[in-house]
């Protein structure tokens, strides 16, 4: 296989299937909402799409079965959502790769609040002969998951096969603060960034060759004069890896994959991000990647939303970004 098309995309709740309402009081999600989501993945076309804010295997293999023609594969590992949200994967059954998906639910970050710190100092004070263990704060885990996914050219591939692409699919801590610890989120994304980019950095150095991706929802922008402080790691990265919309060099506001709407007015921001091996720049079909924008009943892009509005018909508050490849091999 000399092609391969790759998509990242927010599908905003997708919850077809009712779930516990102690994990999620989220509503389930329309017929028609579900039906235009089906129909920017099925003009996508993509071999492998990155997929989160999602209620659980059952809600997407309901998707693919109904909505989809049972075209992909779905693969859901359940993560450490509070609220029922997943990440995984659509798999394109003729994809022409044989793909294992693994998770990271349980590394820990390494990471704890300020305030969380300063009580184990305390607790240390108090109880000289403590282990680490008997510390009443332990590290956080990611709020959702690094849902890893490989993909090999055999069907069967040996134990120490070295996989021919890695798709590390995040959905990163979101800005909402309700304990009022961590304004907009800001210190957990950045310790679950630093996860990604260890993570990124071990599997390259266990198998240089392997062409690895990091999509997802970032939930904060990379790029830019408006880049957030906690994601400029990533330009640890800058040498080997390039978003696709960097790629194509989009001035900063055509570069919206999400529209925040406030009292003061709309601010479009790239929180979606689909980085690549910068190796593999030759091999990009411009005209086939980037921002899928919905198309109306004529088949014509739609505008961005000006307001909440005419956000509102839109299946999702997110917009995809697609990858497509060719000629690598």
């Amino acid at each position: 296989m000399s092609h391969i098309r790759i998509a990242t995309f927010n599908l905003e709740n997708l919850f077809l299937v009712a779930t516990d309402p102690d994990i999620s009081r989220t509503s389930l999600k329309s017929p028609e909402k579900t039906r235009k989501l089906a129909e920017a993945i099925e003009k996508i076309s993509p071999d492998i799409m990155f997929v989160c804010e999602i209620g659980g295997i059952d809600s997407l293999e309901k998707f693919n079965s109904e909505y989809l023609q049972d075209n992909y594969r779905p693969s859901i590992i359940e993560g450490n959502s509070s609220r029922g949200i997943e990440i995984g994967y659509l798999i394109k059954k003729d994809c022409g790769y044989h793909c294992e998906h693994y998770t990271h639910r349980n590394r820990p970050l390494d990471f704890l609040y300020p305030h969380e710190i300063i009580l184990n100092e305390k607790f240390k004070e108090d109880n000289p002969e403590a282990k680490e263990e008997d510390l009443p704060y332990q590290s956080h885990l990611l709020s959702r998951d690094i849902a890893e996914l490989r993909l090999y050219k055999n069907d069967e591939p040996a134990r120490d096969e070295a996989p021919e692409f890695i798709f590390l699919g995040v959905h990163l801590k979101s800005k909402w603060d309700q304990e009022g610890i961590d304004e907009q989120g800001r210190l957990r994304r950045g310790a679950e960034a630093k996860l990604l980019i260890q993570t990124y950095k071990s599997l390259k150095q266990r198998w240089p060759q392997t062409k690895i991706f990091m999509v997802g929802d970032f939930n904060g922008v990379v790029f830019g004069p408006n880049a957030d402080p906690e994601l400029s790691q990533f330009k640890e990265l800058e040498n080997d890896s390039c978003d696709i919309l960097e790629f194509l060099n989009l001035p900063y506001p055509k570069r919206a994959t999400y529209i925040l709407f406030t009292p003061e007015g709309s601010s479009p921001q790239q929180l979606d991000y689909l980085f690549f091996p910068k190796e593999l720049g030759p091999h990009v079909v411009k005209e086939e990647s980037g921002i899928f924008y919905y198309l109306d009943e004529n088949e014509m892009p739609l505008s961005l939303p000006q307001n909440p509005y005419q956000r509102h018909p839109l299946p999702s508050d997110h917009y995809p970004l697609v990858l497509t490849l060719k000629n690598f091999q």
